[in-house]
């Protein structure tokens, strides 16, 4: 959700533990090496941290959303969740998201809705 996808989250993760065993496992040397990486993004994300999209969502479209989560098809742990809205014109749009879990899948479901909601209807590209 950070815009880095899991690939680069992997490899970050691998990186980080090859210096933490270089550096004898010594935490304060890992961090003197790898904060310069993250300073920038911890400082904006601690400035300004992102709001929830389910609570955004929800007080925005006020009985204009409908939602659900049924277990994905022939598996008993993925669920597929799905956020609808309507908009002032009464158009629909929905965002569908497979996730390990049911919270799992409704947060990305919201997350999705959000940023349609930012990028198209807030612009007034859509209606």
């Amino acid at each position: 959700s950070s815009g880095i996808n899991a690939e680069y989250g992997d490899l970050v993760e691998s990186i980080i533990g090859a210096i933490y065993l270089d550096l004898d496992e010594d935490l304060i040397k890992v961090r003197a090496v790898i904060w310069p990486w993250f300073e920038e993004f911890y400082k904006s994300y601690r400035a300004a941290p992102p709001s929830n999209p389910r609570a955004l969502v929800n007080q925005t479209y006020v009985n204009r959303i409908d939602k659900s989560v049924v277990p994905y098809p022939g598996d008993g742990y993925r669920s597929i969740a799905c956020v609808t809205l309507r908009s002032d014109a009464g158009k629909r749009f929905s965002f569908r998201t497979i996730g390990r879990d049911r919270e799992t899948a409704l947060d990305v479901s919201y997350g999705r809705a959000w940023h349609f909601h930012n990028r198209y209807l807030v612009q007034g590209e859509v209606t």
